[in-house]
């Protein structure tokens, strides 16, 4: 380095020059980040300062070596040197350093859950592993079971039971252990009884049932217990207890409970049949009982009649059937009762048909009986008309009838009329002819008298009895009552010629018997001349009767 000054005017110039030899600094070079470190999962990298004056600074990467090549990880990877050497530049001399970096095994934490005290409920309680550390260590093995048991225990005698680990560790870990203790308790059992409660007696066992449940499927049924020695049928037997005590077993807690079963009396129905109203048949008319009831009461007793016994009479009704039960030790009383009436029964009467017969002196009548249920079988008065309860004898027209006037158990009835005839019969041979007129009367209508004083129109007629023997009696020959001689009929200009002669004979009152025939000797004055009267002979038997015809001019 020089300088010449030049002078001025009053100094002279002058000069001078200097070496300057500048050399190179020292550098720094430092690395950084060596040491031991627990492993933590990540690189730990070491950091390289180079420094120097005149501004150097500079970070380059290191050069790992021994057990790596990059910034170690693992502990495998370690001892590891992190160095840098720096050559130096046209300033600094080079320089260099290096460290040692150590990662130890970090520890590991073992934790076994699920210990505890747990109420058995059927299920295995098992226990969790969790194994877990720096650098991602997770890990879930399976637990190991010793103590009562073997497995995840279940049931109480399976505890108590440890549930455990051991983890060895591994390249970047220390080992770790733990465990638990997993106890199992008793549960809860539950005992039920049913069937309890107040049931109408039905003849059928009321039987409790038993229920025991509780936790692992317990479910048993057993037999209740009867304080009164079996499922109460009756109601005596009640009230009833039914209980079960169930003992407990391993895994649960015993349990009882009861229940009162109580039966009450069914009603009974007492019903009495055979009531209602029978017309009289003479047979008694008995009523049924019948008492019912559930358990199969079937009772069949005699009933009580109001009347004394089953009616067989009109007169014993109306009678009230009835019974009353008084029920028994599984049936309350009933009663029942009917009402039977008996009315009375039809009769039928029966007459004898009539008939004609020819008069010969004696009673011709019919006879007449009753029939009817309950035997009734009796004969019955007969009534004539005319004549009461005189049986006919003499020629005449009689209806005869039947009345039965009915009794306590049966209705009246009658029967009839019915018609009997007792005729005139024929003549003998030595009489003549029977119910005709006689000569001079002609029999056919064709006689004429004359008209005139003291002249009589002698009317003859014979009628027999039925031994042709003629009838002298008036009262067996002629009607009771009309007149034995009645005109009917008188017909005008009908009359030619008289080709009768009359005689001269009093004027009869009456029909007289003359020893031969009966004989009535009629006056002509009483007719009129120029007619054809028409005559009735009105005789017992009716309606038998004589008819002629006679003219008068």
């Amino acid at each position: 380095a020089s300088y010449t000054y030049a002078g001025d005017g009053d100094h002279f110039g002058s000069n001078d020059s200097v070496t300057i030899t500048i050399t190179k600094a020292p550098s720094t070079t430092t690395v950084s980040g060596g040491g031991s470190f627990v492993f933590d999962g990540n690189p730990h990298g070491a950091s390289v300062s180079v420094t120097g004056v005149g501004g150097l600074n500079l970070t380059p990467a290191p050069n790992y070596t021994g057990a790596c090549s990059v910034a170690p990880v693992h502990v495998a990877d370690t001892p590891c040197t992190a160095s840098y050497t720096y050559a130096g530049d046209g300033d600094h001399f080079g320089s260099n350093d290096s460290v040692t970096i150590t990662i130890t095994k970090a520890p590991s934490t073992t934790t076994v859950s699920g210990g505890g005290s747990f109420v058995f409920d059927g299920n295995p309680h098992g226990a969790t592993v969790l194994v877990t550390g720096v650098g991602g260590l997770n890990l879930t093995p399976a637990p190991t079971y010793s103590g009562a048991c073997s497995a995840a225990p279940v049931h109480v005698a399976d505890t108590p039971c440890t549930a455990s680990y051991t983890f060895a560790g591994d390249s970047d870990h220390f080992g770790s252990n733990n465990s638990v203790t997993i106890t199992i308790t008793r549960a809860p059992s539950t005992t039920t009884v049913s069937g309890g409660g107040s049931f109408v007696f039905d003849g059928s066992p009321h039987a409790a049932t038993v229920s025991v449940t509780g936790a692992g499927n317990l479910s048993l049924t057993p037999a209740p217990s009867y304080s009164c020695g079996s499922a109460p049928v009756h109601v005596p037997q009640t009230p009833c207890t039914a209980s079960y005590t169930f003992a407990g077993d391993d895994d649960h807690f015993g349990s009882s409970e009861s229940t009162t079963i109580t039966i009450t009396k069914a009603p009974s129905t007492t019903t009495v049949s055979g009531g209602g109203s029978f017309v009289f048949d003479g047979s008694p008319h008995a009523a049924t009982v019948s008492v019912t009831g559930a358990g199969n009461l079937s009772l069949t007793p005699a009933p009580s009649y109001s009347c004394g016994s089953a009616p067989v009479h009109v007169a014993d009704t109306p009678c009230t059937a009835s019974y009353t039960f008084a029920g028994d030790g599984d049936h309350d009383g009933s009663n029942g009762s009917a009402i039977i009436t008996i009315t009375k029964a039809p009769s039928t009467t029966t007459i004898g048909a009539g008939f004609n017969v020819v008069y010969d002196g004696s009673s011709h009548g019919v006879a007449a009986s009753v029939t009817g249920a309950g035997g009734l079988n009796q004969p019955v008065p007969v009534s004539y008309n005319p004549g009461g309860s005189t049986v006919p004898v003499n020629p005449g027209t009689y209806t005869a009838t039947a009345t039965f006037a009915g009794d306590p158990d049966h209705f009246g009835s009658s029967a009839g009329p019915v018609t009997i005839n007792i005729t005139f019969g024929a003549c003998g041979p030595a009489i003549g002819p029977s119910d005709v007129i006689l000569p001079p009367i002609n029999s056919d209508g064709t006689s004429v008298y004359n008209r005139k004083g003291g002249s009589t129109i002698p009317v003859k007629f014979n009628v027999c009895g039925a031994n042709g023997a003629p009838l002298t009696d008036p009262t067996l020959v002629f009607a009771p009552t009309g007149g034995a001689l009645t005109m009917t009929g008188a017909m005008r200009g009908t009359i030619t010629v008289v080709n009768e002669t009359g005689t001269n004979d009093i004027p009869d009152a009456a029909f007289t018997w003359d020893g031969q025939q009966w004989h009535f000797n009629m006056a002509t004055m009483n007719l009129s001349s120029g007619y054809t009267y028409t005559f009735r002979i009105n005789l017992a038997y009716a309606p038998a009767s004589i008819q002629f015809m006679v003219g008068v001019k």
